[in-house]
């Protein structure tokens, strides 16, 4: 079987051309620009991963929320999940600057931008 991959063209910080590419079949691997970021924590893995999954279409917050955490809950998974995000958008554009380019919000969605699927 070969390895899902998503491809996305990073703008900003970065520099026009830069390339995030994420392999998710096996064990996640995610790289910028051929250098691996190891991200931290298995929910902030889970949460790329569904967002990847879903590249391009927005992802409501319920829905993650219940992919996240779907048996006990404290009331508080909605602020954790927006922790979780500027995590994941500290990690994977570290240099962005202003308005992210790879993990954008939508409304009360996120949405993983991605141009190759």
């Amino acid at each position: 079987m070969s390895h899902r991959t998503v491809d996305i063209a990073a703008v900003g910080r970065e520099g026009p051309g830069a390339v995030l590419h994420l392999s998710l079949l096996g064990s996640l691997s995610i790289s910028r620009n051929g250098e691996e970021i190891d991200l931290t924590g298995p929910k902030r893995r889970a949460l790329l991963i569904l967002l990847a999954l879903h590249a391009g279409t927005p992802v409501s917050r319920e829905r993650i929320v219940d992919a996240l955490w779907p048996e006990r809950r404290t009331g508080r998974e909605e602020s954790t999940l927006q922790v979780h995000i500027s995590h994941l958008r500290d990690e994977i554009e570290p240099n962005r600057g202003g308005d992210p380019s790879v993990i954008l919000t939508r409304g009360s969605a996120y949405m993983l931008a991605a141009d190759a699927i």
